[in-house]
């Protein structure tokens, strides 16, 4: 038989486990005016942070050289992150959202497979270093670990094959499992930019939720802060909207999350042109779960507090 204290656990994390139909309540939000309070902290390369809160947001800098070390094989990637605990943990059985008002204030002009903006949720302590899938051309891998265990939002800022576009990612806790979106599914959702990059100085709305009735995620970006209004950019004379789903996360596979973070990746650039990288800010994070939850959480906490009692 199971202890009592796990299986209250368990009943909590069924209980998050359908978004559909629900309002929305936050369980965490930070306007990044006094993030210190709040146990946020940076992690990341020597020298100047490439993520920190002043002025009431939160100031980024994406570079995809800083952190990489290639002075031995393997190679070693060391990203910065800029990151507090969850205050619970999450899992694929759980329906959740999160979101932030994020502003570019520049990015460089490259074809490089590069992402920036990186934000979600994540198990820190077992997260792996290797998010580029790196490798020096000379057959020797450069793997050093592969991601795991997080939902997050990226922008992709390369002008290669179909362009600059948007989409969340899933890693599952077995290493190298990610699940993203594929032009063969029937959620595909094409919000390839071409050589167009996202509006830059404006306020843009970032909302990433997954849903673990379906186990996708679906990232989209609004032009105003309700977030009824999908982002619009003219691509060849054609408004394409700004948003993209994951294909399925499989059966077998299963993800936890603990913490917050806004991360730098570093990574080689493998297509051999510029390094990518830009400027950025965030503000107004927020994480959310199905309001049901709320009270039914309450109520079962207020049972366990009386039966300790007894």
């Amino acid at each position: 038989m199971l202890p009592k204290t796990r299986v209250m656990m368990v009943c909590l994390c069924a209980l998050v486990s359908s978004a559909a139909q629900a309002q929305w309540t936050t369980i965490l939000s930070e306007d990044f005016s006094n993030p210190a309070a709040h146990g946020w902290a940076y992690t990341g390369p020597a020298g100047e942070a490439l993520l920190s809160a002043a002025g009431g947001v939160l100031q980024a800098e994406w570079d995809m050289d800083r952190g990489l070390d290639r002075s031995g094989d393997p190679w070693v990637f060391e990203n910065a992150y800029y990151h507090r605990s969850l205050g619970c943990a999450l899992t694929d059985a759980n329906s959740f959202r999160f979101g932030a008002t994020l502003q570019i204030a520049s990015i460089v002009n490259t074809t490089t497979f590069y992402e920036v903006a990186n934000f979600g949720l994540y198990d820190l302590a077992h997260q792996g270093a290797d998010r580029g899938f790196a490798d020096d051309y000379s057959g020797n891998t450069t793997l050093v670990d592969n991601p795991k265990n997080f939902v997050e939002f990226n922008y992709f800022i390369g002008t290669a094959y179909n362009g600059r576009n948007i989409q969340p990612t899933i890693a599952a806790s077995q290493a190298g499992q990610i699940t993203s979106g594929s032009s063969t599914d029937p959620m595909w959702h094409d919000s390839y930019l071409g050589e167009e990059a996202l509006p830059t100085d404006t306020d843009l709305y970032v909302e990433v939720t997954y849903s673990a009735d379906t186990r996708r995620a679906k990232a989209a970006l609004y032009s105003d802060e309700a977030r009824t209004n999908l982002l619009t950019v003219d691509v060849g004379g054609m408004d394409v909207e700004v948003y993209y789903w994951t294909q399925a996360l499989p059966e077998d596979q299963h993800f936890t999350l603990t913490d917050l973070a806004f991360v730098n990746y570093a990574t080689q650039d493998w297509m051999g042109y510029t390094d990518g990288g830009g400027m950025g800010s965030f503000d107004n994070l927020f994480v959310q779960v199905p309001e049901p939850v709320t009270l039914l959480l309450l109520g079962v906490g207020a049972l366990g507090l009386r039966r300790r009692r007894r």
